[in-house]
């Protein structure tokens, strides 16, 4: 069993209605390799909509057999925002298709879970949304499934690890240090300096930095600006 997430547009309405998707090639990568039996999270632009379980037929659409994906609604949701909840759910593994694809529209985005993530039907998004702590201190405590990125430098703002909360111990994140590492490895202070022509990064690092400054922590509440402006940054040089 696999879970996916699908933001459908309002050019095509009757697929939540209807609840139901035409496969033209279902090997096509459009569909994630979604099959009988995984789950899709249903959205709009912002909003988490339906948890819907796959069930596929084989139909004969003008003499030729074509497969059609049908839906069966398993939970409804309420105030589940897209980047916020489900993206910050702490029992998904963050990787680009959870930050950087979840704004695509008709795509099946597949979504890595971690081994203890509860069954589709039991995920509370709100109870689980994971906060993401910036901090120069070693005496800030987090909550269960929660984010920490340590700070060790106050005047270039060097990040040095991501943690998460894991039975009550701080462990090392593999998957963000990846992500980091392999995007930029950059200071707060060079990603602010190389900001100039993106006034949402600038002001972003900049409040950032004041906090850490201020009262050596912060917490962020956009995961989409901790992505693209820490995780997923790619500089063509380095600014002190």
């Amino acid at each position: 069993m696999k879970l996916y997430l699908v933001k459908f547009g309002n050019d095509y309405p009757e697929k939540i209605t209807e609840k139901c998707y035409f496969c033209d090639d279902k090997e096509n990568s459009w569909y994630g390799g979604v099959k009988n039996g995984d789950y899709v999270f249903t959205a709009d632009d912002a909003t988490i909509l339906q948890l819907w379980k796959v069930r596929e037929e084989e139909e004969q659409i003008n003499g030729q057999s074509k497969t059609i994906l049908y839906f069966d609604v398993k939970d409804s949701y309420d105030n589940v925002r897209v980047a916020r909840n489900f993206c910050m759910y702490k029992y998904f593994l963050p990787n680009r298709d959870l930050f950087n694809k979840a704004v695509i529209k008709e795509k099946f985005i597949p979504i890595e879970m971690h081994d203890n993530c509860p069954k589709p039907e039991d995920i509370d998004f709100i109870e689980g949304t994971t906060k993401i702590f910036f901090s120069l201190r070693d005496d800030i405590s987090i909550d269960e499934g929660d984010i920490l990125v340590k700070i060790v430098d106050d005047s270039g703002y060097k990040i040095d690890s991501f943690s998460r909360v894991i039975d009550s111990k701080l462990v090392r994140d593999e998957e963000l240090c990846k992500l980091y590492q392999e995007n930029n490895g950059y200071s707060l202070r060079q990603l602010y300096n190389s900001a100039a022509g993106a006034p949402r990064k600038e002001k972003f690092l900049e409040i950032l930095i004041h906090e850490l400054k201020k009262v050596g922590f912060m917490e962020i509440n956009h995961p989409i600006d901790f992505y693209n402006h820490i995780l997923a940054v790619r500089n063509k040089s380095k600014k002190s």
